[in-house]
C-alpha cells in the first residue's frame, strides 16, 4: 500500500524540526548529503529513490569533467556550498553543469537550482539566470 501524502501541517512540522537540528552546521563535504537526504524527508520523499548524489557532469564553459552536487533528472538540480559562499556563483556553476545534460533530464521547473550555503532556515533558489528567491522555513 502505497504512503499517504504529507499534509502541510506535517510538512510544516517537519521543516521547523529539520531547521532545529541543522542549525549552526556549516561544513559543506561533512555534511552536505545528510543534510539533503533530511530536507527531502520534510516533504516524504525518499531520496535514494529519485536523486543521485555526484551526478557526474562537464562544465560547459571549461569542457572539465564535474559533477553536480544532487540531480533528479527532470526535477531539481543541487548545488551545495559552505556558509559564506557565493550563492550566485553556486548558480552559475550549476548551470555550467546543466548544460551538458540532456535536454530530457533538464530541470523543468523554471530550471530550479536549489543552493544552501546559509542557515538551513534560509535557502537561495534560482528561478532562472540572474533571478533567485529567498525562502525561509520560519514563514
Amino acid at each position: 500500500m502505497p504512503a499517504q501524502p504529507l499534509t502541510w501541517t506535517e510538512m510544516r512540522a517537519r521543516a521547523h524540526a529539520f531547521v532545529a537540528d541543522w542549525r549552526g552546521e556549516t561544513r559543506e563535504r561533512a555534511e552536505a548529503q545528510s543534510f539533503w537526504n533530511d530536507w527531502f524527508n520534510i516533504f516524504g520523499i525518499s531520496r535514494r529513490r529519485f536523486v543521485t548524489f555526484e551526478q557526474q557532469a562537464r562544465r560547459i564553459s571549461t569542457g572539465g569533467a564535474g559533477s553536480l552536487d544532487a540531480f533528479w533528472p527532470a526535477v531539481v538540480a543541487i548545488e551545495h556550498k559552505s556558509a559564506g559562499k557565493d550563492l550566485d556563483q553556486a548558480v552559475g556553476q550549476a548551470l555550467d553543469y546543466l548544460g551538458s545534460v540532456a535536454e530530457r533530464e533538464m530541470p523543468k521547473i523554471s530550471r530550479t537550482i536549489p543552493v544552501s550555503g546559509k542557515e538551513p532556515s534560509s535557502m537561495s533558489w534560482s528561478l532562472a539566470p540572474g533571478r533567485t528567491a529567498e525562502t525561509s522555513a520560519h514563514s
